[in-house]
């Protein structure tokens, strides 16, 4: 194995023990990670990593029934708006047409998206390191998709 690919794949050893003991996953054993997953491929000119997302059994089994009460909210709120739900079901209060209730229905929507993709994170997120042509490129995301961010190698220092 070339040098430079055994000391990457100690730092991302290193990085995937320290993350999978931060959450709080089953794979602690005595205070000693075991069996930390991830791929490392190297080439002749560049370097592959995936780690997969540290998961949260809690937060696998809460978020879905929190989203379920999250879109029954939202729905019955867009069927207010729209006055869709007879008088008689529901009392409008003297502000639901007004400027603010659509601003809120969009932020409460923007918040329910979050947290689904968070939770679509804790079931298949993974982190990707990809090294080439002078650039180091992390994805972070659910299977092809994902925030990417780009690095010149040169310009980093100090990488721990």
């Amino acid at each position: 194995m070339h040098p430079v690919a055994r000391q990457l794949r100690w730092l991302v050893e290193g990085v995937c023990k320290e993350l999978w003991r931060r959450s709080d996953n089953a794979l602690c054993n005595g205070g000693k990670v075991v069996d930390v997953p991830f791929e490392l491929e190297v080439g002749s000119d560049f370097t592959h990593v995936r780690i997969p997302t540290p998961r949260s059994a809690v937060t696998i089994v809460f978020l879905p029934f929190w989203l379920c009460f999250w879109l029954a909210a939202e729905v019955l709120f867009v069927g207010v708006l729209l006055r869709i739900w007879p008088e008689d079901v529901v009392q409008r209060g003297a502000g639901a047409d007004s400027p603010f209730a659509l601003l809120w229905l969009v932020a409460w929507t923007i918040g329910g998206i979050r947290m689904l993709r968070a939770w679509l994170m804790q079931l298949r997120g993974e982190e990707v390191i990809h090294i080439a042509s002078g650039r180091l490129r992390i994805r972070r995301g659910i299977g092809k998709r994902g925030r990417v961010f780009t690095y010149a190698v040169r310009d980093i220092r100090d990488l721990r």
